[in-house]
């Protein structure tokens, strides 16, 4: 077809389906016979509004929403699905919809009118957070809305700045104006403002700290325009601040570390006694006040034992780059103050301020700069070993690569905000600009964390599914509220959950009670703060002690069962309510010993009364008349406290309570399970990570500031949708403002759990198409009855709930597999669609050059049918399958490859028999892959090399033994550098994915993240479980970490160059040294028949790897197979790749093993959807050949030789075999060129390539050698992966793809050169080297195209040969046929 003609395509095909009775079945019949209805087609005239709306369609595509909405993608309620390229699977399109369908049953269980619940979904996909996640923010948010740490104000005193870019002269030369930053740069800009500030904080008792010191140092006499500051703790000095043994108020260094530091300094022990970061801290201080700036910074980067020092002044680089080990001694530390003094004095003196630093070490001088690091760590929370720029905190201690990372996004969002005009040259401060808005916090909670809020274990408080509870137990709970507040809608619901009784749990109890009491909910001062009305929680206390604990939290729980109760008093009254139950919950974890038994309990209030009677008459800390007023109140109760308990406790023990609240909840503990006692904090459903550690009361403040951000304010529209929405405070009667938090409570938690998969807000896009052209290309398709009827949906709460949109190119790929789905979703599951057509408006290429057809079978139909097929042409049959799939054929007697009509005695025959038009073909779903990623926990980059097996799920269990006997190694291979990747053949079933034995086992051990993700928890069992139990495409996630004490150790030895060029003996000795550790023990089975490794059978037979696909090349494959079997003086095993081999061949390569007395191995490898896909098959089997050698083949298997399938063998193999590499990990044969007639057509000579290869030959790819073990162990696989995905990034480059790959990677993977003899083919080498030729190639010559079988007679017969090409194949046809 002539270009002019395909323009058009795109448009007639949308035109003619819009217009279409039944748009879908049209839009099959198009799509899936397109080659066939082109011509037709074309001739159609194109409407203008068509024309128009696909531009209208295609404008508002790309500057709304980028590549989210991109043509052959499914929206199931805005969760998108492609259906385009190797990923698509339709069982994961089913899976989703039943997930969906699921989830909306539940919601269906919302004590709300439809359309809110309608509303609810829509809200999931235009949430803030998850808005800019989808359109490829990543984790930041837009400017001003970042979360970040203001650990500045406040900090006078604690935070020394080792340099200002505003005032050093240094800096003098930079520019100051924040244009700079509208400059394109690849580097940081410098600039003369303090744009970036850091602050590291540290305990330099801990050896880890020193490589961020050496960084930090190192940066800073580079002139990186940062802004540097420390923070020095120690972290025993926070531990006995938070134990009460010392206070980090003003006066309370004295007591917290000032005494022991004199101690030790007016002591014997100063020059044995290990410093501490306290002491580090004070003479930094004191240095500062002293000497100056300059002299402080020279003492902090002059710390350490062994540890260089210069003055780090102006552009001077200080010297010595070696990481001091750990801090010292008193005396290491105070030589490095005297050192640090003398040089920035220029004086010889160091041993008199050596004497000025013990002295001031004794007077205290310094102490409070120390106390106010101290206390500012504590105050903010901030952990030790972390760093902060701008705000941003990371917990990390590898400040090279945090910091570069932060950097960079920091300029680019400065660069925005410059751009924007918030950010000016008059702007005072740039991090004060940074630092305002709802996202800045002033206290730290791993909660900032955006991935771990996204991902941490959230449960919807609605009824069916886990926690089926749930909702009962969030309408029955016994809330606390804000002092006044009661009467309020609620958005934030919080449940504190665990062993109130326990130490953390009194603490964490008396913090909640006292954040409700003092939070200032309705002051001018918080509402500036915000610049809003700073939302008011509800509170409750669920106690779940744990079997053992003694259960001193039933009393608290009790008692707040009876504060809520009783609050219904004025706002006076309910504020010594709440503050009798936090002065109880601090009276309980104060007092000593166990709690009574359940009998006494209630001596326990009368301990706690006649403590608050002590204080008012002593005048103590709640004296006056608030004092009065709680003493007053908690008398009140006393008959709560003790007769009202008891009878509460005995009905408690009496009721059947069925599950559990923690169950109803759907709280986790910190291993996974569901442990009673352990300690969790649930917000609107979703679970806060505790730490381990008691709740702070400033804790409170950041985790339901983060937690209003999303759903807050639209939820509280939607389900108070009376309240004025400039009201202070949306007023209502107690059981009015209950039901309504209820009810927000439910909703915001199902929001929670249903929008954490980023979902589109493709109904959005679809309403900006209205009135407009677009909207003749949108397509409403309702579902149809038996009789042709609309089916209604609005009975069915489920259904009526769910939206079904698509995005389509009616000739795009994915065109071709999405109507028979839409098909069935609309006419068997009834569900209404959405189809916006999304034409190219210009086609240049025929776009669809396939016949197609889907088999989904929602009847019971098992076969699909290609009719009215062209007979002219030759066609080719290539199966579209899943990803996990490892489809083959079974039976076929015609060749798939090369389909066409033949001309018989009675016309043409096109079928499988003489007269029929009809051929066949069955496959077969041979096995599922398990694949996935491997990765160190750690280190978070791959491990690769790491050997894996797959072994039998059943393994030991009862009645699984045979099947553990018969099955228990079913496969292996080994992790890729390339994304981590591993494959692995199964069957349905559970498998286990085990470390092999050997290296891998002695070095790594497998672990999980709890679910909180805090920590690494080593797996017992050593292995990760899978469950192939359904076909859909699952990646499988396996960590692994190095073995205590074995970090430094490699996985894969390191060859160096003198190993490559030594003897043949030394590098075997190496690299098996090595290879017998990877895989000690392991003994391959194939097909339940042992190969024996490391025996004398094994090592004696040469592999040989070869594929084909056609009976043409079939044919000559049994020919090579035979060859090589006779001329081989040892045993032969032949690998074949399965992938595009008929069934005919390989029952007769079965048959020619065992009559000629060689094995056969058939193995697969399904291509990686992340690696560039090849479309045409020849371009795939060249791919096969080079891009999977290391994971094609058994581990056992330690060389492979690899020949064509057009060869004939004139020469043993096993001097092939034996033949020497050199250290080189693979050997080809270079191209002869000694045929004078087509040397003009080695294109390698001249060019690129003769420029690329600088002297080294091009070699052919018909034959070649691969030592996998060397292959393997020098990452080989890895390293062409990665340049032929670069590479085919240009459809041009790569022309020969199994031979330039190789040729193209000589400077960074050698090739050993075979002697020239190894390979003769007569297209490039002469006649008279016919002679000394070990094989025979029969490629292709570019002079004269020539038939294969013609080529062979002639090429390979006469007297060089034992058995001439005829001679061979009349061999294996009398054993064949």
């Amino acid at each position: 077809m002539k270009v002019w003609r395909m323009r058009d395509l795109g448009l007639q095909a949308a035109q003619t389906i819009a217009a279409a009775k039944d748009p879908l079945r049209k839009l099959q019949e198009l799509a899936q016979n397109f080659p066939s209805r082109a011509t037709r087609l074309s001739s159609l005239k194109v409407k203008e509004e068509y024309r128009t709306g696909a531009a209208t369609a295609l404008r508002s595509r790309a500057l709304g929403y980028g590549t989210v909405l991109k043509p052959g993608t499914l929206f199931l309620n805005g969760l998108p699905r492609s259906l385009a390229g190797p990923i698509f699977n339709v069982f994961d399109i089913l899976k989703a919809l039943r997930g969906e369908i699921r989830t909306l049953q539940r919601l269906a269980h919302l004590p709300a009118p439809p359309a809110l619940q309608q509303q609810l979904i829509g809200m999931a996909a235009t949430a803030p957070l998850l808005a800019h996640a989808s359109e490829g923010q990543g984790r930041r948010g837009p400017p001003g809305q970042e979360t970040r740490l203001d650990i500045y104000r406040g900090s006078k005193g604690a935070l020394i700045y080792l340099n200002n870019l505003e005032k050093d002269a240094q800096y003098k030369r930079w520019p100051s104006s924040l244009r700079q930053l509208l400059f394109p740069s690849w580097q940081l800009q410098t600039i003369a403002r303090n744009l970036y500030t850091l602050t590291l904080v540290l305990d330099l008792e801990d050896p880890n700290s020193w490589e961020a010191l050496a960084t930090l140092r190192r940066i800073y006499s580079r002139q990186f325009p940062v802004r540097f500051s420390v923070l020095l703790v120690s972290q025993a000095c926070l531990a006995r601040a938070e134990g009460k043994q010392g206070s980090l108020e003003a006066g309370g260094e004295e007591e917290l570390f000032l005494a022991g530091v004199r101690e030790v300094v007016e002591g014997e022990g100063k020059h044995r006694e290990p410093a501490t970061s306290e002491v580090v801290g004070m003479l930094f201080h004191h240095l500062r006040d002293e000497h100056g700036l300059e002299a402080a910074t020279a003492f902090l980067f002059g710390l350490g034992v062994g540890g260089s020092w210069e003055v780090p002044a102006g552009a001077g680089a200080v010297g010595g780059e070696r990481v001091p080990a750990e801090l010292g001694t008193y005396a290491d530390v105070v030589s490095a103050y005297s050192q640090a003094v003398a040089v920035v004095k220029k004086s010889w003196k160091g041993g008199a301020y050596a004497e000025e630093a013990w002295a001031a070490l004794v007077a205290g001088k310094g102490g409070e700069g120390a106390r106010l690091m101290h206390k500012l760590v504590a105050e903010r929370g901030i952990p030790v070993g972390s760093v902060v720029l701008n705000g941003k905190l990371q917990v990390t201690l590898d400040l090279e690569e945090a910091l570069m990372q932060m950097l960079g996004e920091e300029q680019q969002l400065l660069s925005q905000m410059v751009g924007a005009g918030t950010l000016k040259d008059s702007t005072k401060s740039v991090l004060g600009a940074l630092l305002k808005g709802p996202g800045v916090m002033e206290r730290y909670h791993p909660w900032m964390d955006e991935d771990l809020r996204r991902e941490a274990p959230a449960v919807m408080w609605l009824g069916g599914g886990k926690g089926g509870r749930a909702r009962e137990l969030v309408e029955r709970l016994d809330y606390l509220h804000p002092p006044g507040t009661r009467a309020e809608v609620k958005a934030l619901t919080v449940v504190l959950q665990g062993d109130l009784g326990s130490t953390e749990g009194l603490a964490s109890a008396s913090a909640l009670i006292s954040f409700l009491r003092k939070g200032h909910w309705r002051s001018e001062e918080a509402a500036a703060v915000s610049k809003r009305k700073k939302e008011a929680p509800r509170c409750a206390l669920v106690h779940t002690p744990a079997p053992t604990a003694a259960d001193k939290g039933a009393l608290l729980a009790h008692m707040t069962r009876v504060v809520s109760c009783r609050s219904e008093a004025g706002e006076e009254g309910e504020d010594a309510l709440l503050q009798v139950l936090e002065r109880l919950a601090i009276f309980l974890r104060a007092e000593e010993g166990e709690a009574a038994e359940v009998g006494e309990r209630p001596s326990a209030y009368d301990r706690f009364l006649d403590v608050l009677k002590k204080e008012s008459e002593a005048g103590g800390p709640e004296q006056g008349p608030e004092g009065s007023a709680l003493l007053r109140t908690a008398e009140e109760l006393r008959e709560e406290a003790t007769e009202g308990f008891r009878k509460a406790s005995a009905q408690e023990q009496s009721r059947d309570s069925g599950s559990s609240p923690r169950e109803g909840l759907g709280v986790q503990s910190a291993d996974g399970g569901e442990e009673e006692g352990s300690l969790a904090l649930v917000v609107n459903g979703r679970q806060v990570d505790l730490g381990g550690k008691a709740l702070h009361p400033l804790d409170m403040e950041v985790i339901l500031k983060l937690e209003s951000q999303v759903f807050t304010l639209p939820l509280l529209a939607l389900c108070n949708p009376r309240a004025p929405p400039d009201a202070e405070a949306a007023k209502a009667s107690p059981a009015t403002a209950r039901r309504i938090s209820d009810l927000v409570a439910m909703a915001h938690s199902f929001l929670n759990v249903y929008a954490r998969h980023p979902r589109v807000d493709v109904e959005g896009h679809l309403r900006l198409l209205q009135d407009s052209p677009a909207e003749s290309l949108l397509l409403d398709l309702q579902p149809l009855g038996s009789a042709g009827a609309r089916v209604g949906q609005e009975d069915d709460p489920v259904l009526s709930n769910l939206s079904v949109t698509v995005l389509l190119d009616p000739l795009g790929e994915a065109a071709q597999r999405l109507a028979p789905i839409l098909t069935t979703l609309r006419d068997h599951f009834h569900l209404p669609l959405r189809v916006l057509l999304a034409p190219h408006p210009e086609l240049n290429e025929f776009p669809l050059k396939s016949y197609y057809r889907f088999a989904l079978f929602p009847t019971r139909e098992t076969h699909v049918l290609f009719q009215s097929l062209p007979p002219s042409l030759v066609l080719t049959t290539r199966v579209d399958t899943p990803e996990a799939w490892n489809v083959q054929t079974r039976q076929a007697l015609q060749d798939l490859d090369n389909l066409k009509c033949e001309q018989g005695e009675t016309g043409l025959v096109c079928g499988d028999r003489e007269g029929s038009s009809h051929t066949s073909a069955e496959l077969v779903l041979k096995n599922l892959l398990v694949s996935g990623q491997c990765f160190d926990a750690k280190l978070l980059e791959p491990v690769n090399g790491l050997q894996l097996v797959l072994v039998d799920g059943l393994e030991g269990a009862e009645g699984g033994e045979e099947t553990a006997g018969r099955r228990q190694h079913h496969s292996d291979t080994l992790v890729m550098q390339n994304n981590a990747y591993f494959q692995l053949r199964a069957d349905p079933g559970i498998w286990k994915v085990r470390l092999a034995e050997g290296r891998a086992r002695e070095l790594y051990e497998v672990v999980r993240e709890d679910p909180m993700g805090r920590a690494l928890v080593r797996v017992p069992e050593q292995e990760l479980v899978v469950a192939k139990r359904d076909f859909t495409n699952a990646l499988e996630t396996l960590r692994v970490q190095k073995q205590a004490g074995k970090e430094d150790i490699p996985l894969l030895d390191e060859i160096n160059q003198d190993e490559a060029e030594g003897g043949k003996e030394q590098r075997e000795s190496k690299t098996w040294s090595t290879l017998s550790n990877l895989w000690a023990g392991r003994k391959a089975e194939v097909e339940g028949k042992p190969t024996g490794e490391g025996s004398g059978e094994e090592d004696e037979t040469v592999h040989v790897f070869s594929l084909a696909t056609g009976h043409l090349y079939e044919r000559m494959l049994k020919i090579m197979m035979l060859s090589v079997s006779k001329r081989t003086s040892v045993p032969v095993k032949f690998w074949l790749l399965e992938n595009f081999l008929s069934p005919a061949f390989k029952t007769a390569a079965l048959a020619m093993a065992e009559h000629y007395n060689f094995q056969v191995e058939f193995i697969t490898y399904k291509w990686p959807d992340w690696l560039r896909q090849q479309t045409e098959k020849q371009r795939i089997i060249w791919g096969y050949k080079i891009l999977f050698l290391d994971v094609l083949f058994p581990l056992s298997v330690k060389k492979i030789i690899y020949v064509d399938a057009d060869q004939v063998l004139r020469a043993d193999l096993k001097e092939l075999w034996d033949l020497d590499l050199k250290g080189r990990p693979y050997a080809y044969t270079p191209f002869c060129d000694s045929r004078n007639e087509t040397l003009g057509f080695q294109f390698w000579r001249s060019g690129y390539w003769a420029t690329h290869l600088q002297g080294r030959p091009y070699h052919i790819s018909a034959l070649y050698v691969v030592d996998l073990a060397r292959f393997r162990l020098m990452g080989v696989g890895d390293k062409l992966r990665a340049v032929y995905d670069q590479l085919s990034r240009d459809p041009n480059s790569l022309a020969n793809l199994d031979q330039d790959l190789p040729n193209y990677t000589q400077h960074m993977i050698p090739i050993f050169s075979l002697p020239q003899e190894w390979l003769w083919c007569e297209t490039w080498c002469s006649d008279e080297s016919k002679a000394r030729a070990k094989t025979i190639d029969l490629c292709n010559s570019p002079l004269a195209k020539e038939n294969k079988l013609h080529m062979a007679r002639r090429v390979i017969s006469g007297p060089l040969f034992n058995e001439s090409w005829v001679e061979l194949d009349e061999e294996v046809k009398a054993l064949v046929g």
